[in-house]
């Protein structure tokens, strides 16, 4: 078994392709339509993709979870996104990482890998 996708529902399709690719260089992998909705997969086709899903209403209630992504100058990055972002958060020596919000306040962790 493998995680294939994490599914996100999102206000506004275009501003968080446009968030999560710009940012986290993530590349659209595939783009449809389904019942109505715009549907995007994000990332690495070989890897786990995230799917956001057009909800177009404008509001998107956000459950209690949250998007990692292995960054380079996690501070930097977090800094520059969020700058009200949670950290620098070091469970363990190894790592560094920050909590952001996208632009519909999903909780994204940028983690860093440290090298001591």
């Amino acid at each position: 078994m493998s995680l294939i996708h994490v599914t996100i529902h999102v206000s506004d399709i275009e501003r968080s392709i446009s968030f999560y690719g710009d940012n986290l260089n993530l590349q659209v992998v595939n783009r449809f339509e389904s019942r109505g909705k715009s549907i995007a997969m994000l990332g690495n086709p070989k890897g786990t993709l995230l799917e956001i899903i057009g909800d177009g209403d404008g509001d998107v209630d956000c459950p209690d979870i949250s998007i990692g992504f292995s960054v380079d100058n996690a501070a930097r990055l977090a800094r520059k996104l969020d700058p009200q972002c949670i950290g620098p958060i070091s469970p363990d020596p190894s790592i560094v990482f920050f909590i952001i919000r996208d632009p519909d306040g999903h909780r994204v962790q940028l983690l860093e890998h440290l090298d001591r």
